[in-house]
């Protein structure tokens, strides 16, 4: 009951910074101002530094991509602000947003949507996730719940997507006109195909766990229930995280790592402090078997054509409360319901598996194709042709 308290008020909060207070900011900054050429905003509030999702076109942008930009930085984890520190956070956002001639964002990002902006400013949504599984956006009371009054997608000029089936769903939950998304691929991909950041990677997992080489690498990566402001995961309570990382002493042949998604960073410390830094997508070059649920991450793991596995012990009640795009029974991988099953799966067909014989890799082909048809290591060249034909 009191979480749902907090939660409505949160909601009321929202929508009285978005309605009122952050467009009247805009609106005193706009006033007698022209937009600036050349200004380019890089933006977000659950990180506080720039977001994987951004790093290949931001460095693109500084590199003259854009021409002679201006790049204007805006990054904060909202989690750990202050109340005074959010409110300025938007305020200042709102401020150089009002000249801005180029926003680029990758999540829900309240402010950008929270005014009518100048025609001369386009927002480029860098959606940070690719394929088809859970349902987002207006879609599902969990990303913008029923009766909230504001719109956490107007003003977007362009919506990046991993592939052409992800078009029609993204502009019906997003609420957006035809053209605004389009499948160019989603520019993060396009590490997964560089050798050298492969090479990096590989660097980098070893250093941090010394003890897997010489062992076949599997990474547990749930994602969370619920909506982000409370988010819980059935696999980190249930323990099957733990049972995956004692195995690491008692078998030699595979080594397990657990890296949930950022989100449960504050409910579940202890899954993170041994990552030393790395994400999940650090992982994958290395990953020989990933076990997710929900996870996006699964779309960006079928670039490499490797096996997977879902372990989705809230199944009926996730399809229940926020639902699917597709039948993940449809997906070319085994699915596991529940923690004994999960464990006699593990010692019986993980443990045991000498190679990977047993899969079906035109099953994997067709699934990438399906999902991820325009993450090809080229995306980022394509978001710009984009860009430069808005501007």
């Amino acid at each position: 009951m009191m979480n749902n308290i907090l939660f409505g008020a949160r909601q009321c909060a929202k929508r009285y910074m978005q309605v009122r207070y952050l467009p009247s900011v805009y609106e005193r900054a706009a006033h007698g101002v022209a937009v600036e050429r050349g200004k380019v905003i890089f933006a977000d509030y659950r990180h506080g530094t720039v977001p994987e999702s951004m790093r290949l076109i931001r460095e693109r942008v500084r590199r003259g991509a854009l021409g002679d930009v201006r790049i204007v930085d805006m990054f904060t984890d909202l989690s750990k602000c202050s109340a005074a520190a959010k409110l300025r956070f938007m305020e200042d956002f709102m401020k150089e947003y009002a000249t801005a001639e180029l926003v680029f964002i990758c999540d829900y990002f309240l402010p950008v949507s929270s005014c009518r902006k100048r025609d001369e400013t386009k927002v480029v949504q860098l959606w940070h996730s690719g394929g088809l599984l859970k349902k987002m956006g207006a879609d599902t009371y969990d990303d913008i719940p029923k009766g909230y009054g504001g719109s956490v997608t107007d003003n977007y000029n362009l919506v990046t997507v991993s592939s052409e089936v992800c078009v029609p769903v993204w502009q019906r939950a997003m609420g957006l006109e035809d053209g605004v998304v389009r499948a160019t691929g989603i520019s993060r991909t396009d590490r997964y195909f560089s050798d050298a950041w492969k090479r990096s990677c590989s660097r980098k997992v070893y250093e941090a766990f010394p003890e897997a080489r010489g062992r076949r690498l599997a990474v547990y990566a749930p994602s969370f229930s619920g909506n982000a402001a409370m988010p819980v995961c059935r696999g980190l309570d249930d323990g099957t995280a733990d049972f995956l990382m004692r195995l690491n002493s008692t078998q030699k042949q595979w080594y397990f790592v657990v890296s949930p998604h950022p989100g449960l960073k504050v409910r579940y410390p202890r899954y993170f402090k041994g990552l030393r830094g790395l994400t999940t997508s650090m992982l994958l070059p290395e990953t020989q078997l990933l076990i997710t649920d929900y996870s996006s991450v699964l779309f960006d793991y079928s670039i490499y054509r490797k096996p997977f596995l879902l372990y989705v012990p809230d199944m009926a009640g996730y399809e229940r409360t926020r639902g699917f795009y597709v039948n993940p029974e449809d997906f070319p991988c085994d699915i596991v319901r529940d923690r004994s099953s999960m464990r006699d799966y593990i010692s019986q067909k993980v443990i045991a598996m000498t190679s990977e014989s047993g899969y079906n890799y035109t099953d994997f082909d067709k699934f990438y194709s399906y999902h991820m048809q325009m993450c090809d290591g080229h995306a980022t060249d394509r978001i710009l042709d984009a860009v430069r034909d808005m501007l």
